[in-house]
């Protein structure tokens, strides 16, 4: 039961509220009688306001959203390793000498190094090339040989920073191959191990590993009529081609 009462002086209180099992509480002059019988305490009667919801500008992660330092240098070291590998290839695809089977070296501007801010001046180039559905993937499983499974997101935070943080590196080529040789000696213990790991990722990015089954097939006269593929381009490079 609540009942209000109007009185003139709030410091008076008739006993019979004293004597009753209420709680009492004065507000712009009003009693406010609650019977504690029924009710909870007034503490329990407020109302806590919602907690708006945050900003999308100042979001906070969750726990455990953040890679473990290991993890996050071995999706770094895979990412190098395959920039490197794009890198080499777009370069060819753009050589005079590459295109045109020249013989002179002079010819082959791959042979010799890049322009300064190469990587910023082509950046989308490369990044199309760097980008295919495998990317992602091939660095993934190239985690999960060392560490559990990391959420698909966290790769992709971590290998989209770094690239764009390399955006505006002068020699790029420099830069790659020296954090890579870098994160491999960080453990000398499984450097042999992650160098054979790189070529296989770099190998099933390019689509290569399909291409050596492919030549297998090829060789032994067997053509096959149909495939059912993922649209990849795995059947349009040249190692396929040759």
């Amino acid at each position: 039961m609540v009942g209000c009462l109007c009185v003139r002086d709030v410091g008076i209180i008739p006993d019979i509220f004293k004597k009753c099992n209420v709680w009492i509480s004065f507000t712009d002059n009003i009693c406010h009688v609650v019977d504690r019988s029924e009710s909870p305490p007034p503490a329990l009667l407020i109302q806590t306001p919602p907690t708006p919801p945050p900003s999308p500008g100042c979001s906070q992660d969750s726990a455990g959203s953040h890679p473990s330092e290991e993890t996050e240098l071995n999706i770094k070291l895979a990412t190098f390793h395959l920039l490197s590998t794009a890198l080499n290839e777009y370069v060819q695809e753009i050589c005079y000498g590459c295109q045109s089977g020249h013989p002179s070296q002079l010819q082959h501007s791959c042979l010799f190094e890049l322009p300064v801010f190469f990587f910023e001046i082509y950046y989308d180039e490369v990044m199309e090339k760097l980008r295919t559905p495998r990317f992602i993937p091939a660095i993934r499983l190239f985690v999960c040989s060392y560490s559990v499974s990391e959420a698909k997101a966290q790769i992709i935070s971590t290998a989209e920073r770094l690239l764009c943080e390399l955006r505006s590196v002068p020699h790029i080529v420099c830069t790659t191959d020296e954090n890579v040789g870098y994160l491999l000696n960080t453990n000398h213990h499984s450097r042999g191990v992650k160098s054979a790991l790189l070529h296989m990722i770099g190998n099933y990015w390019s689509g290569r590993h399909k291409t050596e089954a492919f030549g297998d097939i090829l060789r032994e006269g067997r053509v096959p009529e149909k495939l059912q593929t993922d649209l990849g381009k795995e059947f349009y490079n040249k190692h396929l081609k040759n």
